[in-house]
């Protein structure tokens, strides 16, 4: 089998004091068949220079457009001007360990069904890891209805896929989480567990929300989609089973609202074409269940005027002491 092509895709904004570093790492992997798509979006720095330092040189590729379209377009242009199936993303400010690509290449052709695929990031300046993201699909795809599992700046995805859902739309923030949802109806999703990216944390860096800051934006963004997140259940009870998920000490909660989790669960897998069960054998799905399992039962008043007895009750076992357990004595003789 011949090796792929893999065609990184970056655009770039004014990334002068960072681009050298982000680049060199580029051209640092251990992987031979790659090449480097840049959407220069309207820089006035000294960009340009950098990009024309290393492309066509120590990396192939090409500038394939300079006027400013905002983050969402250049990454759509970038898509569609591609010649690989295989496309990996990079940011201007952050550097790839040298083996990233093979790593990511070896995993896609192993599981042909996993359509993007991210890894673990670490803080380039201090080294502390900054995502513990799940691995596997169900866990990946289960965790998208609540906040975003998958770090922008590590993915490697199928362009194939990547077109079939309509590619990039013109979104800040959000862009890349509106791609994921739309492709989690139609391909699996995965991360490696090792940290494969160091991701420079500062003020104006674009995707500052794939560190994890989901703000009110991304929940009003995210809010939006309901309809793919949780598809079958409708769109009003779906808002209020994610926002309920996201608020876990709202007491709000109701014995429909508990069946139609589960149901939503099973629909949302059925989308996906797998079974019923496909998320419901999730821990994420079973400690939300559970979680507002708990709350709908503290809103009882009965259960509730009781709580205080229980957590009094509770406390006072925990000061008992432990009664000592006495082993019996042998009343044999010695042989």
């Amino acid at each position: 089998m011949p090796t792929p092509l893999v065609t990184w895709i970056m655009p770039v904004r004014n990334a002068e004091h960072t681009l050298d570093a982000a680049l060199a790492s580029i051209a640092a992997q251990d992987y031979a068949r790659q090449e480097l798509l840049v959407w220069d979006d309207g820089s006035t720095d000294g960009s340009a220079d950098v990009l024309r330092r290393y492309l066509g040189k120590e990396i192939p590729g090409a500038i394939v457009g300079t006027t400013k379209v905002g983050l969402g377009r250049a990454l759509a242009h970038l898509v569609a001007k591609s010649r690989s199936e295989l496309i990996a993303r990079a940011d201007a400010d952050d550097i790839s360990a040298p083996d990233r690509i093979s790593r990511q290449v070896a995993y896609l052709l192993e599981h042909r069904k996993v359509g993007v695929l991210g890894t673990q990031m670490q803080d380039l300046d201090s080294g502390e890891v900054m995502t513990h993201h799940p691995t596997v699909d169900a866990d990946v795809r289960w965790a998208l209805r609540f906040e975003n599992p998958i770090s922008h700046p590590t993915v490697m995805m199928r362009r194939s896929a990547v077109l079939e859902v309509g590619n990039y739309r013109s979104l800040q923030p959000g862009q890349d989480y509106d791609l994921w949802v739309r492709m989690a109806l139609i391909c699996r999703f995965a991360n490696l567990p090792e940290t494969l990216v160091r991701y420079r944390v500062h003020d104006n860096a674009v995707s500052a929300p794939q560190r994890g800051d989901h703000g009110e934006a991304f929940y009003a963004m995210r809010d939006t989609l309901v309809d793919r997140l949780l598809p079958g259940t409708q769109p009003e009870a779906a808002a209020k089973l994610l926002n309920l998920v996201r608020h876990p000490d709202d007491l709000q909660v109701t014995e429909d609202d508990l069946r139609r989790f589960r149901k939503a669960a099973m629909l949302a897998a059925q989308a996906c074409r797998y079974q019923p069960s496909y998320f419901l054998n999730t821990a994420r799905f079973r400690e939300q269940e559970q979680n507002l399992r708990t709350r709908y039962l503290k809103s009882k008043p009965v259960i509730r005027a009781c709580m205080p007895l229980l957590k009094s009750a509770k406390s006072l076992a925990g000061k008992l002491p432990q009664r000592r357990r006495e082993r019996p004595t042998s009343t044999g003789r010695a042989a």
